[in-house]
């Protein structure tokens, strides 16, 4: 199952990395490949510390640990912005639905921010899970119950974001035959993330 994860999290790598590479190229680099190019970032240190993680021991799985838990939130974060602006980009003029839509951008800013503070924070002020192994033999600072119900209830409203308001746009919208398949292929990204975030 791990190698299996790990083709695929290359293949996705490697898809944004081309996708970065031919944005620039082109002289089209905007928010949305800003935000794949931090999503990047992170899901290359995520992919490290996993495997950092799992194969060593002592403070330097406690180190990877904590790699771990602010890229992983920083991915998923930085993932679902790329996606929203993409959809920004793609809106005409002033209408009250892009307007909303960048007001969701500033939500999901906010959202990631407090994550990974809440996380630092509880991580920080109460040590002792550094000494208490998990399943993987290593030790890791699993986050409290108020901390989860607020990272699954974002999940939930981030991703319910990304897929109506494509729906929106094609509901609403007349668009190019051209645009109408990005807004198609953005509605199956959010589909894809919101089966990831409810498994996770």
């Amino acid at each position: 199952l791990a190698v299996v994860n790990c083709v695929f999290q290359v293949l996705g790598l490697a898809l944004t990395t081309f996708r970065i590479y031919f944005r620039i190229r082109i002289g089209r680099f905007w928010w949305e490949d800003g935000m794949a190019a931090i999503m990047l970032l992170s899901g290359i240190l995520w992919m490290i510390s996993l495997w950092g993680y799992l194969l060593t021991s002592g403070s330097t799985s406690i180190a990877f640990s904590w790699i771990y838990m602010i890229t992983f939130t920083s991915t998923l974060a930085a993932g679902r912005m790329s996606i929203l602006f993409s959809i920004i980009r793609i809106m005409h003029g002033s209408s009250r639905l892009k307007k909303f839509t960048y007001l969701c951008a500033a939500l999901f800013a906010a959202c990631w921010i407090i994550l990974i503070v809440e996380k630092v924070w509880q991580c920080t002020t109460d040590r002792s899970w550094e000494h208490v192994p998990v399943s993987s033999a290593n030790p890791f600072c699993l986050v409290n119950t108020q901390i989860s119900i607020f990272q699954f209830t974002t999940d939930c409203v981030t991703v319910l974001i990304l897929v109506v308001l494509p729906l929106c746009m094609l509901w609403k919208v007349k668009l190019p035959r051209r645009q109408r398949r990005m807004i198609l292929s953005i509605f199956a990204s959010s589909a894809v993330m919101a089966v990831g975030a409810l498994f996770h």
